[in-house]
């Protein structure tokens, strides 16, 4: 597993963000966390984090949007993405946008599958 282990969740959902929030901290992960696509973009280029986890349906700018501006810039380039939505993977898929992402699950979530799945994603390298 990467020595960075901080995790940056962007959903518009308080209840959600703090759910997973807690459940991440209390597996030891750093967590910050954006209410919208344009504060994570902006809290991203400060911390860095090692995985994203963006929710697709946000104000202001959507995890779509959002996706594709963390991966066009350079100094997120080694930061994992991946959707946790309440649209179905296929309805994500049929945007295009999973060419920016490196997963996608479905809500309502497990913490054990979320787990699960973040740490599957941060021990596959990173080409």
């Amino acid at each position: 597993m990467q020595a960075n282990r901080s995790i940056l969740i962007a959903d518009d959902e308080p209840d959600i963000r703090e759910f997973i929030s807690y459940n991440l901290t209390k597996s030891g992960f750093t967590v910050y966390k954006a209410n919208n696509g344009i504060e994570a973009l902006e809290l991203a280029l400060v911390t860095k984090p090692s995985l994203i986890i963006l929710d697709i349906m946000m104000p202001e700018m959507n995890g779509f949007e959002a996706s594709k501006k963390m991966r066009e810039n350079i100094a997120l380039d080694h930061t994992r993405i991946f959707f946790l939505s309440a649209l179905s993977e296929n309805m994500a898929r049929t945007s295009g946008y999973q060419i920016f992402v490196d997963g996608f699950l479905p809500k309502p979530i497990s913490i054990k599958e979320l787990l699960g799945r973040i740490n599957q994603i941060l021990s596959e390298d990173i080409n």
